[in-house]
């Protein structure tokens, strides 16, 4: 017999118990409620900080060409 528990997992933003395969936690609405709001935002800032340095490079490029 399977346990159902093996199908749910913690939101990560509410910790509220919910299935696996949703998308949005139904308790909080986190629309990533299997990864943490902290690992979001590092990965919006590390894509923030790679866009700017892009933009840098190109800025000095067209400035010194």
């Amino acid at each position: 017999m399977k346990n159902k528990d093996s199908s749910l997992t913690a939101c990560l933003d509410c910790k509220k118990k919910i299935s696996k395969k949703v998308k949005t936690c139904p308790y909080c609405g986190s629309t990533e409620p299997t990864k943490s709001s902290v690992i979001r935002n590092q990965k919006r800032q590390r894509f923030a900080a790679v866009v700017f340095i892009i933009l840098v490079i190109f800025m000095l490029y067209l400035w010194f060409r």
